[in-house]
């Protein structure tokens, strides 16, 4: 065991947990009468003592938003164990540290390498971390407990790593898209289809996410009502209209449970929502979670398939989806070599990743729905695409693809500008072909 080992093995995570015979619950703290079951707290392994300015953070934040989730107060306590670890590394009083301090952490910690891929963890997974200290200590100079400078723990820029947005922010051109579109699979009716042998569901989960600028736990959070909902208002739409779009309510999304947007779906896209809804490949997939689960039907509206070796037929999660897409992207080519570390042995390798991520799909809608409304001639295009990506300001929207699209439209070439509507040509007879199959 290495001595940072040591240091971040002297901190634990549990469970609070309050019996008849014990209401305290073996809590060295008063506990609050509304603390529930499960609540997470960070104690010291050898003194047995909960880190109380953890545990009292963590209760504030859990009485102002009254649904804090376990899991979400779980990777709280989590990033703050490894901020303790630090403090304790590096002798640091918690109530003492200086904005600089917490900066020289920030920056170890975008280069610290991932012991499960060897790499550098993710800008994502940065911002997560520093979201939790920053905003411990935001609380802590409330309380008077800290005198971190505000500046600093407001500032965006210090949740992330330092690396350049471009970095982060690769939409894909409509060359990799056109090359990645075979191996993604058909539409439910398209005449290539095949509920076992060529399926649907990847496509559609492709298409939702580059009209929609989706994240993936939107996506996977997307029920059978809402989509029963779409499809009802196919009643009120065009049929020659297919280009027009749908309201469909997101209620989960990254910012927390309470905020909630509308993705405007295409008319043509929800037809093919039905043939899937409504065809033998989900509802094989639905028979198979039926059958694990007392006859339960899934309320989810993407599904693993029926032939899946682990939870057949469950709702599509983002570990998931994530392994889906590396597959495709594999197939199709699309990979690049990258170097990286075995945090073992501090050896280097070589490793073949693929050249997109599944988020790029939200970063390609942004991208393309910018230079669309542009092409269009609309004199404010950034609030069309801060709507659809759901961002509470246009100046977020702005901040993180504004250098991204002047490169990428300089790269274009006029032909491809009509990307959206030329994703959807292929299904221009939907309506007739969804008609022959009622």
């Amino acid at each position: 065991m290495s001595a940072v080992d040591a240091r971040l093995s002297s901190y634990t995570v549990s469970f609070f947990e309050r019996t008849a015979a014990d209401p305290s619950g073996e809590f060295t703290l008063d506990a609050p009468e509304d603390l529930y079951d499960g609540f997470p707290f960070l104690a010291n392994v050898t003194s047995g003592e909960i880190v109380e300015p953890v545990f009292r953070y963590l209760y504030a934040r859990a009485a102002w938003t009254k649904q804090l989730a376990v899991s979400s107060a779980t990777a709280a306590v989590e990033n703050l164990r490894l901020w303790w670890g630090y403090l304790e590394w590096r002798g640091l009083d918690w109530s003492a540290v200086s904005s600089e301090d917490i900066d020289t952490y920030r920056r170890g910690l975008a280069r610290l390498i991932s012991p499960h891929t060897g790499l550098e963890i993710t800008e994502g997974t940065v911002r997560q971390r520093m979201t939790h200290v920053l905003n411990f200590y935001l609380w802590s100079n409330r309380k008077g407990l800290t005198s971190v400078a505000e500046r600093y723990l407001t500032d965006p820029d210090n949740l992330s790593g330092g690396r350049i947005v471009e970095a982060r922010v690769r939409p894909f051109t409509y060359e990799e898209w056109t090359k990645l579109m075979p191996y993604v699979g058909p539409l439910p009716t398209d005449e290539t289809y095949h509920p076992e042998h060529r399926r649907c569901r990847d496509r559609l989960v492709w298409e939702l996410l580059v009209h929609c600028g989706m994240r993936r736990m939107e996506l996977c959070a997307i029920t059978v009502a809402q989509v029963q909902a779409l499809i009802g208002q196919l009643a009120d739409a065009d049929a020659d209209d297919l280009f027009a779009v749908k309201a469909m309510r997101l209620t989960v999304v990254k910012g927390g449970p309470r905020k909630s947007r509308n993705a405007l779906v295409p008319v043509w896209l929800i037809w093919e929502f039905r043939a899937y809804l409504l065809g033998k490949e989900r509802r094989s997939a639905e028979d198979a979670y039926a059958k694990e689960h007392g006859g339960r039907r899934p309320a989810h509206f993407f599904l693993n398939h029926a032939a899946s070796n682990r939870a057949p037929g469950a709702p599509l999660q983002p570990p998931r989806l994530d392994a889906v897409f590396n597959e495709i992207m594999r197939r199709a080519g699309m990979i690049k070599v990258v170097s990286g570390t075995d945090p073992s042995t501090g050896r280097s390798f070589d490793r073949k990743v693929a050249t997109h991520c599944v988020h790029d799909l939200r970063h390609t809608a942004a991208v393309w729905r910018y230079m669309a409304e542009r092409r269009a001639g609309n004199p404010a295009p950034w609030k069309e695409v801060q709507v659809m990506l759901g961002h509470a300001d246009e100046t977020v929207t702005r901040r993180i693809y504004l250098r991204v699209t002047d490169v990428f439209e300089a790269a274009v070439s006029d032909a491809s500008l009509d990307f959206f509507r030329r994703l959807a040509a292929a299904s221009r007879s939907a309506p007739a072909r969804m008609e022959a199959s009622r």
